[in-house]
Parts: C-alpha cells; sequence; structure tokens
C-alpha cells in the first residue's frame, strides 16, 4: 500500500472513491471460547463484495507492546537494590549455569578475546538529564525506535523504556550506554533464563577493563526488547550466566 498525494492521483488519472455508506462495523467471533471483537466490514453493493478485517486488527499492537508479557512493568532481580524489598521478578532455581554446559570462568579469559572498552559517559545530574544522555548513545535522540541484529534475533530499543534503565540515579548506568551496543551486537554468550512470568534473554559482553555488561532483553509477543542492563566485574558476572546458553563466543 502506497499513500498518494492529489497532485499525483491527478497525474495518474485515479479517482478516489468515498467510503461513505460501505463501512460498517460488527461483532465478530475471534477465538474457540466464542469472545468477540467489533470488527470493520467494508461491503461494495456494486461487486458484489463483502470485506472483514482479520482479528489480529482488533487493538492497537502500539498501545499494547511494551506490557505483553504478563509482569512487563516490573524489573527482573538481578541486583541487589531491587532483591532487598523493591518488586521484582525472579528467575526460576536449578537452571544450568555456566559450569554444567562446559563454559570457561570468565576470570581466565584473556583481553584479547574481549571487545575494547568504549569511553565512559558522565553521569546525569538528574533522572531527566540520564535518560537524554542514554537516549543519545543509542542513537533514540532523533527516533523513537532502533533495531539492532544480534547473533540470534533482532532486538528493539524503545525511546518510551529508557526512563526504567535510569529510574536508581544511584546505579548511574547512563555512564555505560557506549557498552550496549557492542553488548547486543558481539556478545560472550547469551543465556535464555527462565523467570516467574516467562523467559528473558541474558546478553554477556566482556570488555577489557574492570566492567562488563549484562544486558537483559525481554522476550515479548511482538518482539524482543532491551529492557535492563548491569555492569558487573567478572567474578559477579558469573552468577548471571544462567539458563539456556543459545549463543556462545568461539
Amino acid at each position: 500500500m502506497r499513500a498518494l498525494s492529489e497532485s499525483r492521483l491527478t497525474r495518474k488519472g485515479i479517482t478516489p472513491e468515498s467510503s461513505a455508506g460501505r463501512i460498517t462495523h460488527e461483532d465478530v467471533q475471534v477465538a474457540r471460547d466464542g469472545s468477540t471483537a467489533r470488527m470493520a466490514v467494508w461491503t461494495d453493493p456494486k461487486a458484489n463484495v463483502r470485506v472483514q478485517t482479520d482479528p489480529g486488527w482488533a487493538h492497537n499492537p502500539g498501545k499494547t507492546w511494551p506490557l505483553t508479557d504478563r509482569n512487563g512493568g516490573l524489573p527482573d532481580c538481578t541486583s541487589s537494590n531491587f532483591a532487598e524489598g523493591g518488586k521484582c521478578i525472579k528467575m526460576v532455581m536449578g537452571q544450568k549455569d555456566w559450569q554444567s554446559q562446559g563454559r570457561p570462568d570468565l576470570r581466565t579469559v584473556p583481553q584479547d578475546q574481549r571487545l575494547p572498552a568504549p569511553a565512559m559517559l558522565p553521569g546525569g545530574k538528574t533522572r531527566e538529564e540520564a535518560e537524554t544522555i542514554l537516549a543519545k548513545a543509542l542513537g533514540l535522540d532523533t527516533q523513537p525506535l532502533v533495531t539492532v541484529t544480534t547473533p540470534i534475533e533482532r532486538v528493539y530499543l524503545k525511546r518510551e523504556l529508557l526512563a526504567h534503565l535510569v529510574e536508581k540515579p544511584e546505579n548511574a548506568r547512563e555512564r555505560y550506554a557506549n557498552f550496549i551496543l557492542p553488548t547486543l551486537e558481539h556478545p560472550f554468550e547469551i543465556y535464555r533464563t527462565e523467570y516467574e512470568d516467562g523467559f528473558r534473554d541474558r546478553y554477556i559482553g566482556l570488555f577489557t577493563g574492570k566492567y562488563n555488561l549484562l544486558t537483559v532483553v525481554r522476550i515479548n509477543k511482538d518482539g524482543s526488547v532491551l529492557w535492563n542492563v548491569m555492569n558487573v566485574e567478572d567474578k559477579r558476572m558469573n552468577k548471571q550466566r544462567v539458563g539456556d546458553l543459545l549463543y556462545p563466543k568461539k
């Protein structure tokens, strides 16, 4: 489908027709349990054609995308700040760890197998300034959505979700914004970790220097979105390497 201006319609000799009187709305069954949704129905009496929108068009996916998982508004419990009383989604215990899957201790990974540490950014003095710093580093200062191709999937970065990443001013996560894209594009490992409400992908980014980056991607019905980041040194990062290993760097 391509939109045409009035001048282009004129040049092509196309006369648009009005839909007045041809579109109605009906309650149509959309599931086996008998539930219905309000659908648009277009009728062309001249050609005796009746077209009904598919059930998938019964809602606005743009409005529901950020919260399609059951607890999409809650962070995962990957930091002590959330684990000490704040509401968060816990991962399921007893999952496979890095040792059972034959992966090396991160403390033994040599520097030449790590990504060069990018420049650290200044911390924001306010939450709004922190969000602005993060948005600029991710290319979200000029557009609401950025798509990143990872070794296993496409991850969507959304401007509206950045506030969640900087809601704890003491963490100053915006300082590590330059680490996010390299972690997604060139991870050392990716684990699919089971949580109480479903699964989330954990990207492990190894860098030269003191800190690495854990990037958590929330798996939604409409796609995977960047949800959480945490800067961690090697020893503590080992504890985050839990779940099914989807991608190991050779």
